[in-house]
């Protein structure tokens, strides 16, 4: 069973308070539950990145956590399987706020695949893209948008830093066509930087042509992560337009993954779909 975000943040509270109440650090506990890091103590406390039940069980076993305690935070755990957490909780202290967040669990990943049909994903955004992508998406009605867009803005300096995680894009053709204004020269724009991203070396893109037939497969956007610490569950996330859903159950993550693999079977080379995006660029006309 997989926990939602929000909750999580709740629960790793109730986590550390019990450690700190039974006297040890980070690294103790770590240490008592076997091959755990203190690194995933910490994500887990957090609420950085999802966790299982059954990692929940462990620490609570480790810090000796009994009776009614013990069965309500195992309630919130299982209150929190794999719900949709909604944009209200997660733009909780604003847009910039939650773009802080998305970096900071990127920094734990070691690999993510990145499926968007939709539109051009945060970190290949300009920032005029961005700004209308912001504006477009803010269904929590939010004030601090220019704050927002400076934040995703510098999230994408992780591309170009040493360790950065791989990171594969797969990128529909009719979210590559998406037209967030009127205007020519933004949408050229905006393609032009997929293409200077695509050549960097963490990265990789590939094109899933609108006429492909696997195309009906995606029926949403997601985003796999693999982490750093291997004792840590691949975990998938997808945005729907009430929230956030967080899978980590491992037979859904399987699904994420096998229909991964389809789409990027059908879609174009790395090499070819820069080619693709550049003559999609040189054939954009006003509207």
């Amino acid at each position: 069973m997989t926990l939602g975000r929000g909750a999580l943040r709740k629960l790793g509270a109730e986590l550390r308070a019990a450690r700190e109440g039974a006297g040890l650090s980070g690294r103790a506990l770590a240490a008592k539950l076997g091959n755990w890091s203190q690194a995933k103590v910490s994500r887990i406390e957090n609420g950085v990145v999802s966790s299982t039940v059954e990692d929940i069980e462990a620490m609570l076993g480790a810090l000796d956590v009994q009776g009614d305690r013990r069965e309500r935070i195992l309630a919130l755990a299982d209150e929190a399987g794999e719900a949709t957490v909604s944009w209200r909780v997660l733009h909780k202290g604003g847009m910039a706020r939650w773009q802080y967040e998305l970096d900071q669990l990127l920094r734990q990943a070691a690999r993510v695949r990145h499926f968007q049909p939709m539109l051009v994903p945060g970190l290949m955004q300009t920032a005029e893209y961005a700004r209308r992508v912001l504006e477009v998406t803010n269904w929590t009605g939010q004030k601090d948008i220019d704050a927002a867009v400076v934040a995703r803005l510098a999230r994408q300096q992780i591309l170009f830093e040493p360790g950065c995680p791989e990171y594969h894009y797969l990128l529909g053709e009719i979210g590559l066509r998406w037209r967030p204004s009127d205007s020519v020269a933004l949408q050229r724009a905006q393609l032009d930087r997929v293409i200077t991203v695509s050549t960097l070396p963490p990265v990789s893109v590939q094109v899933l042509p609108a006429d492909t037939p696997a195309a009906a497969l995606g029926l949403h956007g997601f985003r796999i992560y693999d982490f750093t610490d291997d004792t840590e569950p691949t975990v998938v996330f997808v945005e729907t337009i009430g929230g956030e859903i967080t899978v980590s159950e491992p037979a859904n993550v399987a699904t994420y993954i096998a229909t991964w693999d389809q789409l990027t079977k059908a879609a174009l080379s790395p090499d070819d779909s820069r080619e693709y995006i550049r003559q999609m660029s040189q054939t954009l006309v006003d509207p």
